[in-house]
């Protein structure tokens, strides 16, 4: 696999779990952009965007949206291009 670098676009391998709910997954295949990269690329953090951020007509932010932040290993996730 090639090197992944904060700022990449990539895709998770499996199933991931967030929050506190039973029923709050993230399905294989969603995608994420890489916030940190961690021990030389051996640990990512990877922020999911669950709801899209909304804005105005005059740019005023009307939702801030939802976004959740992982943390993932190599074998996790592999780059979505």
């Amino acid at each position: 696999m090639s090197a992944i670098h904060e700022g990449d676009s990539v895709r998770l391998l499996g199933a991931y779990r967030y929050g506190d709910m039973p029923d709050q997954w993230l399905p294989a295949g969603e995608t994420g952009r890489v916030v940190d990269v961690h021990g030389q690329g051996q640990g990512l953090a990877v922020e999911f965007t669950l709801r899209a951020p909304v804005f105005g007509p005059s740019g005023q932010v009307l939702d801030y949206g939802k976004f959740e932040l992982g943390y993932f290993g190599i074998g996790q996730v592999t780059p979505a291009s």
